[in-house]
This record gives C-alpha cells, structure tokens and sequence, in this order.
C-alpha cells in the first residue's frame, strides 16, 4: 500500500497522525476482532439483586445499552468452596469510547464514566448496600466467565 493510500486510510477512519492517537490504532489491531466491550456483575451478597444499567456515549450521549440485568444469590453448596454469583452481557459494542453507564439500583442512580479502551465494565456487589464500579482486563474477563 503505497504511503499516500495509508495516509487516507487512516484519516477516513478518524485518526490523524499528529493528534497522537496512533495508540488508539494499535489497541484496536491488538484487541481485535474479537474484543468487544461486556458488562460484568459479580454479587457476594446473600440475597439477589437486581439493577438496571444504562450506557451511552459521553460526547453525543447516545444510548448503546440498556438492559435490566437480575443476579442470583450468592450460596455456599454444600461442601464447596464459596463462589460469588456472577451475570454478564458481552458484545455491546466494540471498543475504543468514552462512555458512561447510569446504574438505577434501589431507587437511587449511580454515574460511572470510563474510557474504553479493551476493558469491559464490571460492577460488583460486596460487604456494603452500593454496588462498585470499575473496569477489567480482557483476560480477567475470560477467567470470571469461564468460572460463572
């Protein structure tokens, strides 16, 4: 491909080389074609719960995702090992955004913003009455589903 053809290419794709986002390129060829952005929520409670959760772009707040997502209670069988219940939605959409998901959770909302970049959003329901936010890697990912 000759330089001017590259060039274009890369400019029509919306990354020009001098705004340095050539970083950006190279997350999309590593992480692709198969990394694509997922919701993971991990319960540790002993009753079940269930959430709302909505994303949407930061810049033209334009909606991506909405699901209202029910988690099971978190048991000990007996003898086994305690394992935390855990539900996720993969394939959202592909990475590369800055988003932000509005969580409705016991009549209260809760704001995460993030910038995607192959980690996929991940909430958690531990030890307090909230739920945490935060993202995963692509291979943590793999490990939690793989479990669940």
């Amino acid at each position: 491909m000759k330089r001017r053809e590259l060039l274009g290419t890369l400019s029509v794709g919306g990354i020009a080389l001098s705004s340095g986002c050539l970083s950006r390129a190279s997350e999309a060829v590593e992480y692709s074609p198969s990394s694509r952005f997922g919701v993971l929520i991990e319960n540790h409670l002993t009753t079940p719960q269930s959430l709302k959760i909505s994303i949407k772009t930061r810049m033209f707040e334009q909606d991506v995702f909405s699901s209202e997502l029910h988690v099971t209670a978190a048991e000990d069988a007996p003898g086994s090992r305690y394992h935390p219940e855990v539900v996720y939605r993969k394939d959202i959409l592909p990475n590369l955004r800055s988003l932000t998901a509005v969580i409705d959770y016991n009549g209260e909302t809760f704001t995460y913003s993030w910038r995607v970049t192959c980690n996929h959003l991940y909430v958690r329901f531990h030890t307090n009455e909230y739920p945490g936010f935060g993202t995963i890697s692509p291979k943590r990912w793999e490990k939690m589903i793989a479990d669940s």
